[in-house]
């Protein structure tokens, strides 16, 4: 920090950072070979399924100990891997750097304008974003869903699941900060951010080029955050007695929020690239993304089609789809909330204080996610996936308005 003048600083610093995974990663580790196979059967009989498929019941003989199955134990082929972890496992690192000027306004202003960016990488996926490490390779003319298995880079298994810890992300923003400090019963504190945030993580869809398919926007990149927030104490009215009591000692609260909406990928909901990984993206047929997104629209037409769904098509066969990831943003949030606090002093160390307290005070409409959000067709229709019934929808929303009252003892 360096004071260029008596009311301005000029303030900066960098630094490294080294977090913890994610111990949701190792749930699953316990239910996987050798420890616990899973066997999923189709087309077999309930009497003796597994007699019925030629499989030799592999329970409790191999697997029905309390130790661990030895080195002659056998699996039935192909086996899946539901998770493991690379060789060089990394912890999680994110280094962070800032530059910002601070300027005195008057006794009770400040005004702040700051330059803030991060950049992480050993980043690891969690299970969103579980690596296939034997997909099928796509063989023109010869690939279907039947030859899956023959088609995968080891058929001697399945899926085969890594946690990686070799995922990057990149964030900068211009940030602008407005703060009234407390004074004649008032504060106010405003800020902006611009901002642009990056990263490789989300859902794996080309297995044999992660980072390079895998880079765009991110989930949370808000190009635009405005927060506004104020308290405002009531000056006493000069009375008396039981008016006094109602009139005097309330404090008016709000917070106010306009940022854009989350960003979502659009699905073909189908496996056009025979990868067996399940989560290709659509074909844009467009020339630039601008031209599926519309103008101002009512909520109805809002609601019934958000995007220009004629722009997507499924990918073609043996590709990815076209479409970047995180192409489209949902739509923006608008939100106040507001509270009316209003004392009731018992003794010198003794009060009671009333809360109203109103969220989303306007009962504005925050469309979210079109449907699901998600990348796998099976699940029920969503937005974001070409031919469900919602594609293009909006079927939910953030909550009303909500009110709600309380009282606090204050000693």
């Amino acid at each position: 920090a360096y004071r260029i003048r008596h009311s301005t600083v000029i303030r900066g610093g960098a630094g490294l950072y080294y977090t913890l995974p994610n111990t949701d990663q190792i749930n699953g580790f316990s239910s996987v070979a050798p420890f616990a196979p899973v066997f999923s059967l189709t087309d077999t009989s309930f009497a003796d399924p597994y007699a019925a498929l030629g499989i030799t019941d592999p329970f409790p003989a191999a697997f029905g100990g309390k130790s661990v199955p030895g080195s002659d134990a056998t699996f039935s082929l192909p086996v899946n891997m539901y998770g493991t972890f690379p060789t060089h496992y990394y912890l999680p690192t994110l280094g962070t750097w800032n530059l910002r000027i601070d300027q005195q306004l008057g006794s009770n202003w400040l005004l702040s304008l700051g330059y803030v960016g991060n950049g992480g990488y050993h980043l690891s996926s969690n299970a969103i974003g579980r690596r296939q490490l034997n997909p099928a390779i796509y063989v023109p003319g010869q690939s279907t869903e039947a030859n899956t298995q023959a088609r995968r880079i080891n058929p001697n298994f399945g899926g085969v699941y890594l946690y990686p810890t070799d995922l990057n992300s990149r964030y900068e923003s211009l940030q602008v900060n407005v703060e009234k400090r407390l004074s004649q019963g008032f504060s106010v504190l405003a800020n902006y951010t611009w901002s642009k945030a990056q990263d490789d993580l989300g859902p794996v869809v080309n297995p044999f080029d992660v980072h390079h398919f895998g880079w765009g926007n991110s989930t949370a990149d808000l190009p635009n955050v405005f927060h506004l927030s104020a308290i405002w104490v009531l000056p006493n009215a000069p009375i008396k007695g039981w008016a006094s009591q109602i009139t005097n000692g309330w404090e008016i609260t709000g917070i106010n929020t306009w940022q854009n909406g989350f960003r979502f990928t659009v699905y073909s909901g189908v496996d056009n690239s025979f990868s067996a990984v399940g989560s290709d993206r659509a074909d844009f047929t467009g020339s630039h993304i601008s031209q599926a997104i519309f103008g101002d629209r009512s909520h109805g037409q809002m609601v019934n089609q958000y995007f220009d769904t004629s722009l997507f098509t499924v990918n073609a066969i043996g590709t990815y789809g076209n479409a970047p990831r995180n192409v489209l943003a949902n739509p923006g949030l608008f939100n106040i909330d507001a509270a009316a606090i209003k004392y009731f002093p018992i003794s010198e160390r003794m009060k009671l204080q009333f809360r109203a307290e109103f969220f989303n005070l306007l009962n504005n409409v925050n469309f979210t996610v079109p449907g699901l959000g998600s990348a796998n067709p099976n699940e029920s229709a969503a937005g974001n996936i070409v031919g469900t019934g919602d594609f293009g929808k909006l079927t939910h929303a953030a909550d009303p308005r909500i009110l709600q009252f309380a009282l606090k003892f204050i000693f």
